[in-house]
């Protein structure tokens, strides 16, 4: 969204990527029954907004379209609980490294640099049924790091 007043929803004029549809493929291994390494590549199948004129006039690019995101790997590791437990709590790392192919000034589907994301998972879980395993909680606190750069424009 473009909004004349920043922080002002009211003054929203634009959907610069109105619509985005994404999939993703990727690759896991479990290891010791506690750790799972982890890579993919995002692709999006669809991104598009708003291409008048003025939004292009105000200097925010229009959608990237098409195209593959930031390719990512990382590591989960299980501090506590086992499968059978109803708490699991867990620390996640993840970094992306840019591959989205596309000029740094506008580039929606990816970023400029390296970005690193680690996280505590926590999760409570109700129980089992068939084989399928029912979760009612899952807690995710996040704190994603990459090297300072001014907003795209």
């Amino acid at each position: 969204m473009y909004e004349r007043v920043a922080g002002d929803a009211g003054s929203e004029a634009f959907s610069v990527v109105g619509h985005q549809r994404v999939g993703t493929v990727g690759l896991s291994l479990g290891l010791f029954d506690r750790v799972v390494v982890f890579a993919g590549l995002p692709a999006s199948i669809v991104m598009s907004g708003d291409t008048d004129p003025a939004l292009m006039a105000t200097g925010v690019q229009a959608a990237d379209g098409p195209g593959f995101g930031d390719a990512f790997f990382g590591a989960r590791v299980r501090l506590l609980g086992a499968a059978e437990d109803r708490f699991a709590l867990a620390l996640q790392a993840r970094a992306t490294v840019p591959s989205s192919g596309v000029p740094d000034e506008v580039a929606y589907r990816g970023d400029r640099g390296v970005t690193f994301s680690p996280d505590l998972l926590a999760e409570l879980r109700l129980g089992q049924r068939c084989i399928v395993e029912d979760t009612i909680a899952t807690a995710s606190s996040t704190r994603r790091m990459r090297a300072a750069s001014s907003p795209r424009r």
